[in-house]
């Protein structure tokens, strides 16, 4: 459902500008990548004395806010192994990262631990252990980690398995990537 128009007055207009431009430069100052809000009544003079609808439009202005501070990134959805498994490319701006991982996989043989390998590009950034009493039984072997510094650009994401660690069509993997605004 459509929100109501808001009618305010020329001084709430003057306020609701000024914290649109406060979130602006901490939006600028906040992250790598920068830019702007558009404000699009930003140049009017002398101030208004009425305020259109659309001009203030506190849904859409956070929604922007958010898409600025906040992004995320389906890297795989429901794959089914062998691993290794290598996403396309993700953009981010820089800065803090949190990967979100489900995976599945099987110790070889008797007994063992399960090690598997998270990669962004070619370096390992994260790794989960989990012991298999069973052996060759598939269990579960994701979780949620952050990566901290990284670069702003293009990367991809691989899941691997190391040591005693198998992977095969019965094993499968979900990951998202959401990047932080710190």
């Amino acid at each position: 459902m459509p929100l109501s128009p808001v009618t305010i007055t020329a001084g709430q207009y003057a306020q609701a500008q000024a914290a649109r431009d406060d979130l602006d430069a901490m939006l600028v100052n906040g992250t790598q990548g920068g830019g702007t809000i558009a404000t699009p009544y930003a140049a009017v003079t002398p101030p208004l004395t009425t305020t259109p609808p659309a001009a203030l439009d506190t849904f859409e202005l956070m929604h922007l806010a958010l898409q600025r501070l906040f992004s995320a990134a389906t890297l795989f959805d429901g794959v089914s192994g062998g691993w290794p498994k290598t996403s396309g490319t993700f953009t981010t701006r820089g800065g803090t990262l949190l990967f979100i991982v489900s995976a599945t996989a099987s110790a070889v043989g008797p007994p063992a631990n399960v090690t598997v390998q998270f990669k962004v590009d070619t370096t390992v950034v994260a790794t989960t252990v989990v012991y298999n009493p069973v052996g060759v039984a598939h269990i579960p072997a994701g979780r949620p980690f952050l990566v901290e510094g990284i670069a702003a650009g293009d990367h991809t994401f691989t899941i691997q398995t190391s040591g005693a660690a198998a992977s095969d069509g019965h094993d499968f993997v979900s990951a998202v990537v959401l990047e932080l605004p710190f």
